[in-house]
C-alpha cells in the first residue's frame, strides 16, 4: 500500500460522498483537514481526519455527504483537539501520519 503524506495533499481537490465538492485543501491541523470552497463566497469546512477515505493521487476523498459538511463541518474556525475524537473509530488506520491510497 502506497502512503501519502499530509504535506503532499495542500491544494488538491477535495471531495465527498456522491462525488460532492468539498473545495481545495488549504490546511492540515492537528485532527482536521480544512478545506475552501468559492471564490467569492467562500466556504470553510474543518473536517476530521478520521473521516478520509483516502487519496488517489489528485483527490482526497472523504467519507462525508453534503449535508453533514454543510451542518457538522461548514465554521469560520479550527475546532477544538477534542471535538473530532467521537468520530475516531476502532481499528481506524493511523491518520494522524499518513494517507491511504485509494483508486478512482
Amino acid at each position: 500500500m502506497t502512503r501519502t503524506n499530509w504535506n503532499d495533499i495542500i491544494k488538491k481537490e477535495a471531495k465527498g460522498v456522491n462525488n460532492f465538492s468539498l473545495g481545495e485543501v488549504q490546511e492540515i491541523g492537528p485532527n482536521f483537514i480544512l478545506t475552501q470552497k468559492g471564490t467569492v463566497t467562500k466556504s470553510k469546512y474543518y473536517i476530521p481526519k478520521y473521516l478520509v477515505r483516502g487519496f488517489d493521487g489528485a483527490t482526497l476523498w472523504f467519507n462525508v455527504t453534503e449535508g453533514q459538511a454543510e451542518t457538522e463541518f461548514k465554521r469560520d474556525n479550527a475546532p477544538n483537539t477534542t471535538d473530532y475524537q467521537k468520530y475516531r473509530t476502532t481499528g481506524m488506520a493511523d491518520v494522524d501520519t499518513w494517507i491511504p491510497t485509494v483508486t478512482a
